[in-house]
């Protein structure tokens, strides 16, 4: 018998074989990114190290209506003008043709975002906010992540593991016993508090990495809903981005064992 005080067998993670993480060419949307693009950012190629006029691939009617078809697969919440992403996925090709036009004609304006109050995870007492786009949007979003995320993704360090194609917080969680059974023993857990806060911040440090040749004229995007309702964020048109695509979490070079014993 058991004693219930004994601690359950452990499994390490380098039991578990590492998959391979897939390139950025396997992943990279071929009706946006074509082999002479990937080949020119994976070699460094790229002149000044700024890639210019992307705009037209962002509106590209195949790159909206792809956009278009994953936003529509899932069932998500209206936003502030009600359509649904059933609504939408009825007319996809003319919705999209439309959108295509907008942006190509710089008459492309984004919607207010619907703000809900969300209960934290675990804090029933606690809530969140979240911001809930229109779904044509979140369908232009879409279709900017696909072209600026093979640009960004190239950027990271390879132990940044969160939000990237074939890593996860398995990969992490790896490295970190590697580490553990190399004698490194102190592990520094850090959050940083507030990083998209300053979205303008965010926008530019991209803006660095890619320009869409789109008028840096501002807007005033409202956030609607809540205690927040009526108040405006600005949005620099020429760069839009996903947080979600920007985000990462990853593992440090750790701290090496100090003289002395260690009981572990």
């Amino acid at each position: 018998m058991t004693s219930k005080n004994a601690l359950p067998s452990r499994v390490p993670f380098s039991a578990t074989p590492p998959g391979e993480t897939p390139e950025i060419s396997a992943w990279a949307q071929h009706i946006v990114w074509t082999d002479r693009m990937l080949s020119t950012l994976l070699e460094n190629k790229v002149r000044g190290g700024k890639w210019h006029t992307l705009i037209d691939k962002v509106y590209a009617p195949s790159n909206l209506y792809t956009a278009a078809c994953k936003v529509t697969e899932k069932t998500k919440a209206a936003g502030v003008d009600g359509q649904s992403c059933e609504a939408f996925a009825e007319h996809l090709f003319v919705e999209t043709r439309k959108l295509s036009e907008e942006i190509r004609t710089q008459s492309y304006r984004p919607s207010a975002v619907r703000r809900v109050d969300i209960p934290k995870l675990g804090r029933p007492t606690e809530t969140r906010p979240l911001g809930i786009p229109t779904v044509r949007d979140r369908v232009v979003q879409k279709a900017i992540v696909s072209v600026i995320e093979p640009i960004l993704d190239h950027q990271f360090h390879e132990r940044s593991f969160g939000f990237r194609h074939g890593r996860g917080a398995h990969d992490a969680l790896r490295i970190v016993e590697q580490k553990l059974q190399e004698g490194y023993v102190y592990v520094v857990d850090a959050d940083l508090k507030g990083y998209f806060d300053d979205s303008e911040r965010r926008l530019d440090e991209i803006a660095q990495r890619a320009y869409f040749g789109y008028p840096a004229s501002s807007v005033d995007t409202e956030v609607s809903g809540s205690k927040d309702h009526g108040r405006t964020a600005r949005v620099d048109t020429h760069c839009w981005c996903s947080a979600r695509s920007c985000s990462f979490t990853g593992v440090v070079e750790s701290v090496p064992q100090p003289t002395g014993s260690y009981d572990g």
